[in-house]
């Protein structure tokens, strides 16, 4: 008698597959042993077949490796990948090709090679989306890229759809049957006759086309596109891909992640390019580059057992120093899970990011500011979105930021802007002042932290700011040397009128601003009924400390 695997439940009927080359026998919690290998016995010959087929499957999959000069799918077509100098991937679309860093090996060429496919296929699909949806006569009401295997699509409860990205690689036919099935499942969620024919007006040769969908399905299943995120991370340093960059980061050793006002930086370090960060100042110590990404090793352990520790809870802010929302947590989810060990605790959290990244933890903050309060922090500089590109080039722009805000709004979720900083001779016009301050009000803000209109330069961060100054705005340069010399704060001349016009929006809008009462809200730990007396309020409008 075979070898195999048994897995008992509650189901009526014994099943077999084959797995890895190995047998696994499914079976109900009363079925005899007898019963069993008596089936199995029945079944030999067919059972020969399988293990034979997955075997010779599993021996494709462990063959399956990429380099440069491979030629892989796109939209049903092969495109080839080169290595291009620099630091980025993508797809060029002129010249048709996938384009990675030079000298990478096989295993981080497939790691960016699926970045690529996930760009492309939040893309394409999101357009598929838009196109289908108003001719079906339906709605979605999200829409995600997924890791999934097994299923090409997915529809929820609440009309979120999901597509892996695998599906990126198929023919425009393929995707637009599993796209048009997706959006079918709203009208009709089970696959009865009124399903298929909710499809069949949109697509009459559906038929065909899942037949070449499941064609498909066999031809990608024999490439093994599993990238082991996990055991990357537990390498020392490697180098990755999100957000089309390239990346290197590497682990450290902490005690303790909480500083002793209750901040978080996991990372040191950041990817989103800003000509002005302070962060990298020299009085900060990064013994590394700034773009080689510092890990806090097993940082969610060492913020549970400091929390476990603490005896009343209290607020935890993270992303004052380094954003938390960088493309490397995208792999190793470790600002996901420190929020949900402060969730765990009790505890109420605020988040300072440039990154629209954050609305991937939009449930884990709406059950912390159930129990405790959570806020979001986003920081806005300049609402002309071209010059976004240049001052902020990695990261998202101040119109996603502000649809972002939008977001939290409308889920209950109290929101922060800064604004800062604010550039001489750059970004420091009336116009980009009032545009910042219109989507503020419209995002219906709670507050506005800035610290004047201008901007800090020390020694590492203006070395780095005049070297962009340079590249981007001829002359600007010579104007700080000459207006501020090596000063450390750098007003803007244009100060007064600026700071006139922000004084007077925030108090005709009732926006909290003033850097000490804002603090004191986002410090502010609520009461166990989570709500905010009209004394508290007061009390931050007067510049309360707590």
């Amino acid at each position: 008698m075979r070898d195999y695997e048994l897995i008992r439940s509650k189901r009526k009927t014994i099943a077999i597959q084959a797995k890895d080359g190995k047998l696994i026998v499914r079976a109900p919690m009363r079925a005899t042993k007898k019963e069993i290998e008596a089936t199995l016995a029945r079944f030999d010959p067919q059972i020969q077949k399988m293990l034979a087929k997955n075997i010779a499957l599993a021996e494709q999959r462990a063959a399956f490796s990429l380099n440069y000069g491979d030629s892989v799918l796109y939209r049903g077509k092969k495109y080839p990948i080169v290595a291009r100098s620099g630091n980025r991937v993508g797809f060029d679309d002129a010249r048709k090709e996938f384009y990675l860093p030079p000298n990478l090996p096989p295993e981080r060429i497939k790691a960016g090679v699926v970045q690529i496919y996930k760009m492309l296929a939040k893309r394409h699909l999101s357009e598929r989306l838009l196109h289908f949806q108003p001719v079906m006569g339906v709605a979605v009401t999200d829409f995600h890229i997924t890791n999934a295997k097994g299923r090409w699509g997915s529809l929820s409860g609440k009309k979120s759809v999901n597509f892996s990205w695998r599906l990126i690689m198929a023919g425009d036919d393929i995707i637009d049957v599993v796209v048009v099935h997706e959006l079918a499942h709203i009208k009709q969620f089970n696959h009865s006759d009124k399903f298929w024919a909710e499809v069949e007006k949109i697509i009459p040769d559906w038929r065909e086309r899942e037949k070449r969908l499941k064609d498909f399905n066999h031809r990608i299943n024999a490439q093994n596109w599993d990238v082991d995120w996990e055991t990357a991370a537990k390498e020392e340093s490697a180098m990755f891909t999100g957000d089309n960059l390239a990346f290197r980061w590497h682990f450290a050793v902490y005690k303790t992640i909480l500083s002793s006002k209750n901040g978080m930086n996991i990372y040191r370090g950041c990817l989103h390019g800003c000509i002005y960060c302070d962060s990298r100042s020299a009085c900060y110590q990064m013994n590394h580059d700034f773009e080689d990404i510092e890990v806090k090793r097993n940082a969610p352990q060492i913020l549970d057992d400091q929390l476990r520790r603490r005896r009343l809870p209290c607020m935890i802010g993270t992303g004052s120093m380094c954003d938390p929302y960088i493309p490397l947590d995208d792999k190793i989810l470790y600002t996901r899970q420190c929020l949900e060990v402060i969730e765990k605790h009790g505890f109420g959290v605020t988040v300072l990011t440039k990154s629209v990244r954050v609305l991937r933890d939009l449930d884990v903050l709406k059950r912390i500011n159930e129990k405790a309060k959570a806020v979001v922090q986003m920081t806005l500089t300049t609402y002309d979105e071209n010059l976004c590109r240049v001052l902020e080039p990695n990261v998202s722009t101040t119109a996603e930021r502000f649809h972002a805000l939008e977001v939290f709004r409308d889920n209950g979720i109290s929101t922060v802007v800064w604004l800062c900083p604010i550039l001489p001779f750059i970004n420091d016009t009336e116009e980009n002042l009032r545009g910042i301050l219109d989507y503020c009000i419209r995002a219906k803000v709670t507050a506005i932290m800035d610290f004047g209109f201008g901007v800090t330069l020390r020694e590492g961060d203006r070395e780095y700011f005049y070297k962009k100054l340079d590249g981007h705005f001829p002359g600007i340069k010579q104007k700080y040397i000459g207006a501020f010399g090596n000063a450390h704060s750098c007003s803007s001349p244009k100060e007064k009128r600026l700071t006139e016009i922000f004084t007077e929006t925030c108090n005709r809008y009732g926006i909290i601003h003033g850097s000490n009462k804002v603090f004191a809200y986002l410090n502010k730990f609520p009461d166990k009924s989570g709500q905010m007396s009209l004394f508290d309020m007061e009390d931050y409008l007067n510049g309360g400390e707590y």
